[in-house]
């Protein structure tokens, strides 16, 4: 098995072959479309009423601002299932961001048309965050399956 399984953010190689990853998180199609969505939850959440519902811009923006946290911090992790873990985070971060919104629509606060296009783009995030997931996953038990053959190879 190669050593340089998880190094970085270069490409990575994993039983001989190359395994592609972005150079940077801001070139990652997840992270955009996070970053657009988080833009969008600013602008719609300064029209909200003040007096009443601060708690609920708070956790709104605080739910967009979390899924690219999660998304750049796992970027920057050295091991495998950190970075996996990350993007759990990610995952739980916009489903709670979708629950808020639902609340928003049902307060009033966010019209149907701007409702549908923000859940569309939030299931949209959760489907490119849920594929990467699996994704990780695959490597981390194949990873994890060699790590235990060549371990039980090497004490016999």
């Amino acid at each position: 098995m190669d050593a340089s399984v998880w190094q970085g953010n270069a490409i990575h190689r994993f039983k001989g072959r190359c395994i592609a990853m972005v150079s940077a998180y801001t070139q990652s199609p997840v992270w955009k479309k996070a970053h657009g969505l988080g833009a969008h939850v600013y602008r719609l959440t300064q029209y909200f009423p003040r007096e009443r519902e601060r708690e609920l811009v708070e956790q709104i923006r605080s739910d967009s601002q979390n899924i690219t946290f999660h998304l750049e911090r796992g970027f920057s992790e050295s091991g495998l299932t950190d970075y996996l873990s990350c993007y759990k985070e990610s995952y739980r971060a916009a489903v709670d961001l979708r629950r808020a919104m639902n609340i928003s629509r049902y307060l009033g606060y966010v019209g149907d048309n701007v409702y549908e296009v923000l859940l569309r783009e939030i299931e949209d995030i959760l489907t490119l965050i849920r594929r990467e997931i699996r994704h990780l996953d695959h490597l981390n038990t194949a990873l994890n399956a060699d790590i235990a053959y060549n371990y039980t190879w090497i004490r016999w």
